[in-house]
């Protein structure tokens, strides 16, 4: 039954992080683990099948887990050891393990030294503790900020960004912040999204004037918030 007023999710105790994905969410529990329920087509709820849930169920295999993102049909989870996690769908190549084949549970594409994740609609980026960003999955509207609207299936640096500690994305978009806030934005930019005063897409990333302090960005489809520090 759809919902008008928010309802509590029954048996979920103890969460200390939550994320939606396109027909999924996700909570991480306080001892690492994640719990997932929703539409299940693509192994998106990642408990090894592709059978819709209505109640919350382990994500199998993960365990230690910082930090949680939900695409369109594919999740990404973080450990605390730096590495990342994905499952879902990889039409696209955005689970980033070098193939398009649907994992339907957690695999490993990257194994250290990842400070935060976050998911696209079909296209996945990290920035990594050195402060570079890599990016894969679907790339034809620039969102990977490769220079050029190529897919890739597994995790590539996006060349010119330096010094990030943050990332963010929408559904063709992606944004990078450095720790003065400052802002680069890539991606499809239709209703200017990207920020940059234009509505051209930026197949690689492009400083955006004016913005600094900024501690997040998020976007849905065809729209961003930047979230300015307090």
């Amino acid at each position: 039954n759809n919902r008008r007023t928010p309802v509590q999710v029954p048996g979920l105790t103890g969460i200390v992080a939550i994320a939606a994905g396109r027909y999924m969410s996700y909570a991480v529990r306080s001892n690492g683990t994640v719990m997932a329920w929703g539409n299940n087509s693509y192994g998106e709820v990642g408990d090894g099948t592709t059978t819709r849930r209505v109640s919350p169920v382990a994500v199998t295999g993960l365990t230690n887990v910082v930090e949680i993102s939900g695409g369109r049909n594919h999740g990404m989870a973080l450990r605390s050891n730096g590495s990342v996690w994905v499952w879902g769908a990889n039409d696209r190549g955005q689970i980033g393990n070098g193939n398009t084949v649907n994992q339907r549970t957690a695999v490993q594409v990257i194994a250290s030294g990842v400070r935060h994740v976050d998911a696209g609609a079909e296209h996945s980026i990290v920035v990594m503790n050195d402060g570079t960003v890599r990016t894969w999955g679907r790339g034809y509207r620039g969102q990977l900020g490769l220079g050029n609207t190529r897919s890739r299936t597994t995790p590539t640096v996006v060349p010119g960004l330096s010094g990030i500690v943050e990332v963010g994305d929408g559904r063709d978009q992606s944004f990078a912040m450095n720790a003065a806030g400052q802002v680069w934005a890539w991606g499809y930019n239709d209703t200017g999204q990207l920020g940059d005063g234009t509505t051209t897409q930026r197949n690689s990333p492009v400083r955006i004037n004016g913005l600094s302090g900024i501690v997040a960005a998020q976007g849905g489809r065809g729209m961003t918030i930047f979230l300015p520090a307090p």
